[in-house]
């Protein structure tokens, strides 16, 4: 059991640390980083939630997707030491 919840820990913390790379690089939107790293959608928004709620990423601006649905583009924070 307690491998169990270690590996899921570990997958997690992979999880976060992938996408903070990526938009380390680049401005993406949620399902452009579901894409990249072949997440489900439900799992990339929660992500994408939480490094939001902590302060990790942010909107950087908004795009229009098919001239009708805006869509956020995200990038990581750059924070001074």
């Amino acid at each position: 059991m307690h491998e169990n919840i270690k590996d899921s820990a570990y997958l997690n913390y992979l999880q976060f640390k992938e996408i903070l790379e990526l938009l380390s690089n680049d401005e993406l939107s949620i399902s452009e980083i579901q894409e990249k790293l072949e997440f489900p959608i439900s799992t990339a928004y929660k992500k994408m939630k939480v490094l939001q709620d902590l302060g990790v990423i942010e909107v950087k601006r908004y795009r229009l997707v098919h001239g009708m649905r805006r869509e956020a583009l995200f990038r990581k924070v750059l924070r001074e030491l």
